[in-house]
């Protein structure tokens, strides 16, 4: 029987070394969607083999971007894909399933201020520095929400964000998480905007009043412009910055 490795390549020379230098990164990405969904670790492997292939023969080097790049986003496609036909049996944990969501709407918040892909990088590796200043206040409760998921599982936070990050958006915000959190939102602004509506800005009292009167994530969103994901980092800055100051 053929090595199942000979067929990333045109000759098993060729399939070899794309395999050894791969190796590290085929075996890295299994491992965090083996951690994160409780898939069986050599059928993973398997698929990302195949989004190894798919690179190798899609891959046209004059479009100006790596191939490394290039087939790690392959590899995660192929992984997607592979569990998307386990979502009725897989069960995430919530701590992951809570990094997906800031990790989204980090990514969100940071392109709605027109951040690059390098500054969107630089602060998923745990790096602060590169906050602008604008929304400085949103990325830290982000940050300190993708960190404390971190610490829930006893690994850093660069293997959260990997874990969590590459899953499936859908795995990890389900319409159920939705109403939950945002009936949580519901409750939270209807106790406190009257009497704090002075510690507010008038960009968070509109979204609060907005909140109160049913109206969801994506709904306020356009109404500012932004995405959903904004509305949820400018609540959290809101919640975190209340809760500071009046050491709740």
């Amino acid at each position: 029987m053929d090595d199942p490795k000979h067929f990333l390549a045109d000759t098993p020379e060729e399939a070899e070394k794309l395999y050894k230098e791969f190796l590290p990164t085929l075996e890295y990405w299994t491992y965090n969607y083996s951690m994160a969904t409780g898939l069986n670790k050599d059928d993973l492997f398997s698929e990302t083999l195949i989004g190894l292939r798919n690179a190798k023969r899609k891959f046209d080097k004059n479009r100006g971007y790596s191939f490394r790049n290039f087939a790690i986003g392959k590899i995660k496609d192929e992984l997607n894909k592979y569990v998307r036909q386990f979502y009725s049996i897989i069960s995430i944990p919530a701590y992951v399933k809570n990094a997906n969501r800031r990790i989204h709407q980090l990514i969100d918040l940071l392109m709605s201020r027109g951040a690059g892909e390098d500054t969107i990088n630089i602060l998923l590796s745990g790096e602060t520095t590169e906050v602008p200043e604008d929304i400085a206040d949103e990325c830290q409760v982000l940050l300190r929400n993708i960190q404390g998921c971190a610490n829930r599982a006893s690994v850093s936070f660069v293997e959260m964000v990997d874990r969590a990050g590459s899953l499936p958006l859908d795995f990890c915000y389900e319409d159920n998480i939705k109403t939950e959190n945002q009936h949580e939102e519901k409750m939270f602004t209807a106790l406190v905007v009257e009497s704090l509506k002075k510690y507010m800005d008038e960009t968070e009292l509109r979204i609060a009043e907005s909140i109160m009167e049913g109206k969801t994530y994506v709904e306020i969103g356009k109404e500012h412009n932004r995405t959903d994901g904004w509305v949820a980092g400018k609540i959290g800055a809101l919640r975190e910055r209340l809760l500071d100051k009046f050491e709740l």
